[in-house]
């Protein structure tokens, strides 16, 4: 008989189900017809920056109600380090050039975040106040 695995804690099924559905709809975004991935391509640009957007709103809509600034924190320092982490052990060659591309795009975009956001608080002697 196979060994069942153990449940996980609410909060870790929950976080882990989340990124499926959404490791899912960003798959089903790239089941298209020839013709469609001929005007849109096959990479998955679109699908990923309608995600950002539609979690975005989401948590921002929710802000203060459901959702706190401690989970944002947490979720905010919790991806940067995973995805650090992740390009470490896997390298550009085993990211893929596709992959790597994507990576790229998203540091990029989070440095421009990060610098929007540390230009609200006051930066003196090149250190945060």
């Amino acid at each position: 008989m196979a060994k069942k695995e153990p449940k996980l804690p609410l909060m870790d099924e929950s976080l882990i189900r989340a990124l499926e559905l959404i490791d899912s709809q960003i798959a089903r975004a790239m089941e298209r017809t020839p013709e469609q991935k001929e005007l849109g391509g096959v990479q998955k640009w679109k699908p990923l920056e309608e995600r950002v957007e539609r979690i975005s709103t989401l948590l921002l809509d929710n802000f203060g109600d459901r959702v706190q600034l401690d989970s944002i924190l947490v979720l905010t320092q919790v991806f940067s380090k995973v995805l650090g982490l992740i390009c470490q052990e896997m390298g550009s060659e085993g990211l893929g050039d596709v992959r790597s591309a994507y990576v790229q795009d998203a540091l990029k975009t989070l440095e421009i975040e990060i610098e929007r956001t540390l230009s609200v608080f006051k930066i003196e002697g090149g250190m945060l106040m």
